[in-house]
């Protein structure tokens, strides 16, 4: 082809990006206009300020006060609160005294004032006062919501973030020079940016505990105080003023509007431990904890800190299923997809270890499948594949099974045949032992649980339960699998969790719709593909079931002793993350191509990825519906 030709070829391509870019732009102002115009215009947006850990100042930015919470460290019943607020200079604004008040760990309303009654006060900066006994107490810390905030900065925040993803989407799926690992790179980092503005730091389940590991570890690398004298956490004042849930309307609003927030690097005594004692990978913490250290040095802002330590462990994670697509010599697009994932996403995006889980989980499957493709294969090779597990299954114990892949390694494509098998099964036993020995104080443990005088119809469930009620904790399996598992295939596509107005928890999966487009995606790029180097045993399809399987069942009996009470009627705490490793095993037991097409697989791969860009954005958007609207309906 001539050099003219490809410049006339090129040309046309990029006409065309153009088009589509313009036919995108004008679709989605128009949707987003329409939502803005239905939904979100007329609507009140509610704000929390929270006060700061030294001076107990707290920043108003519309003036008018709906509701106060509070919290304190140390909980104490029934006591009698003096409330004083004071502006800068000194003057009380207002003061109210409350009678025989519990103050909880967590913040809890204690006053909530009708539109009639609110405190009316210019916007700016107060300081807030909390008397017990005629004494100030500097335990307690204060939450003060207005209701009377507008949507339109947040929603223009979001309207510019995605349609930049959308607009970028497209022009980087239109580029021919860009490999598909590399592609993939890209979108998954900026996916999660723009994630980042629905979900700010700590917005994940119990993503606090894992930043609390992720920052004692910064600590470690800088040389800096971890704990004070007592053996208790210690946070930088402004790291601690922005350490909390933001997973709420109006958490996530003083997020963005708050400008009380500096760089005060005061170490403060943290609330909780903040601390996992059932995990004894903490490498999986090493990322986050060089982004917290890096800010850390360079004195930055708590809410930049945060979601350092966040960046730092998206790169990574998106980086390793990268290599993951490369290396793969099929199914580069099933992965592709996985890692697309909303779920995959928000754990790359945070400071969960299931992150680097989820990404271990596909290196491992696609390095598998590589040796798979391997026309000979080294034991230097199987010792890197077992090294792989072995920093991938510590993570999670659950998924122990995963070592049964060495099982289906070809070993006779090897130079050394001799004692494949038993070498294989000896590495694996001696695997076992490492972690049963790294695990032997959990297991003990919950051998000799007793109920330790709590009543026996909702203590937490025991090994001795178990053995005097089998037939019930049969039914309690049957039962959680038949009810729960489209809920587990929701949260595994993507999930958030939410505090209401009053405290209590909501969670919240991603809609059936999206569901069903997930589905179809995973449908074309598993069985689009045909896999005919691996052996089509049934040993394989065998041993692939029994990890999926016995993966699942060893998640759901942590939970069964985690969670799960003698008076519960199925399994609690089950989440669908646990069961994102096990799509990584799914090309396994594809032998034959089922799905032919009648356009390029290049155009397929392209297709697919922009579907699950779309549906990035509809889980974006229905997620920030959902917080829109469900703040006053509860």
């Amino acid at each position: 082809m001539s050099e003219q030709m490809k410049m006339k070829i090129e040309d046309i391509r990029n006409k065309k990006t153009l088009w589509y870019c313009i036919v995108a732009f004008l679709f989605l102002a128009g949707v987003l206009f329409l939502y803005w115009k239905s939904e979100l215009e007329d609507r009140d947006r509610p704000i929390a300020h929270r006060t700061e850990v030294l001076t107990n100042e707290f920043e108003l930015t519309v003036g008018e006060i709906r509701g106060i919470n509070i919290k304190r460290k140390h909980t104490l019943q029934n006591v009698d609160l003096h409330l004083v607020i004071e502006d800068q200079n000194g003057n009380e604004i207002w003061q109210n005294w409350y009678e025989d008040v519990d103050i909880t760990d967590e913040y809890t309303e204690i006053e909530h004032f009708y539109p009639e009654n609110l405190i009316d006060v210019p916007k700016g900066k107060y300081i807030a006062k909390f008397y017990l006994d005629d004494r100030e107490d500097s335990e307690i810390r204060g939450e003060f919501v207005e209701y009377r905030a507008g949507y339109s900065k947040y929603f223009m925040g979001f309207s510019i973030l995605a349609v930049g993803l959308i607009l970028f989407s497209i022009v980087m799926l239109r580029c021919d020079k860009l490999e598909l690992f590399k592609l993939y790179f890209i979108l998954a980092v900026f996916t999660g940016i723009f994630y980042s503005f629905i979900f700010p730091a700590l917005s994940m389940p119990d993503e606090h505990t894992h930043f609390g590991e992720a920052y004692r570890m910064a600590g470690t690398i800088l040389g800096q105080p971890i704990y004070d004298e007592n053996h208790q956490m210690l946070l930088r004042a402004d790291d601690y003023d922005n350490f909390t849930y933001r997973h709420n309307i109006d958490t996530l609003s003083e997020w963005y509007e708050s400008t009380i927030q500096g760089s005060r690097t005061e170490l403060v005594v943290a609330d909780y431990d903040y601390e996992i004692s059932t995990i004894w990978a903490k490498y999986a913490y090493t990322v986050p904890a060089f982004g917290i250290a890096l800010a850390r040095l360079m004195s930055l802002p708590g809410r930049v800190l945060l979601s350092m330590g966040r960046l730092f462990n998206l790169v990574f994670c998106a980086g390793i299923i990268a290599l993951a697509i490369y290396i793969t010599p099929r199914f580069k697009l099933f992965m592709c997809v996985i890692g697309l994932l909303p779920e995959t996403i928000l754990l790359m995006n945070s400071y969960s270890y299931d992150a680097l889980n989820v990404a271990m989980s596909i290196l491992v499957g696609a390095y598998f499948l590589y040796l798979c493709d391997k026309e000979t294969i080294r034991y230097r090779e199987i010792f890197f594949f077992l090294g792989l597990l072995l920093l991938f299954i510590p993570i999670k114990v659950v998924y122990l099974p995963f070592a049964l892949l060495l099982f289906l390694l070809p070993i006779n494509k090897g130079k050394e045949k001799f004692k494949g098998t038993w070498g294989i099964l000896g590495l694996v036993i001696i695997s076992i032992i490492i972690l049963g020995i790294l695990n032997l104080r959990q297991i003990l443990s919950l051998i000799s649980q007793s109920n330790n005088g709590q009543n026996s119809e909702s203590m937490i469930i025991n090994v001795s339960y178990v053995f005097s009620n089998v037939t019930d904790i049969a039914k309690m399996y049957i039962r959680t699998l038949i009810e729960n598992t489209f809920y587990y295939f929701q949260s595994m596509i993507g999930e958030i969790y939410s505090v209401g107005r009053f405290g209590n928890n909501i969670g919240y999966a991603a809609p059936a719709w999206l569901c069903m487009i997930i589905s179809v995606v995973f449908l074309v790029s598993l069985l689009g593909e045909e896999d005919n180097n691996i052996c089509k045993s049934k040993k394989r399809g065998i041993i692939t079931i029994i990890i999926i399987a016995g993966s699942a069942l060893a998640a759901a009996t942590s939970m069964l002793f985690g969670c799960t009470r003698t008076n519960c009627l199925k399994i609690e705490g089950i989440q669908g993350r646990y069961f994102l490793p096990l799509l990584s095993l799914l090309p396994l037991l594809v032998k034959t191509k089922r799905i032919h097409f009648t356009i390029s697989s290049e155009q397929m791969e392209r297709r697919c990825l922009f579907l699950m860009q779309a549906v990035n954005l509809g889980f974006a958007w229905a997620t920030m519906h959902y917080y829109t609207s469900m703040y006053f309906n509860i």
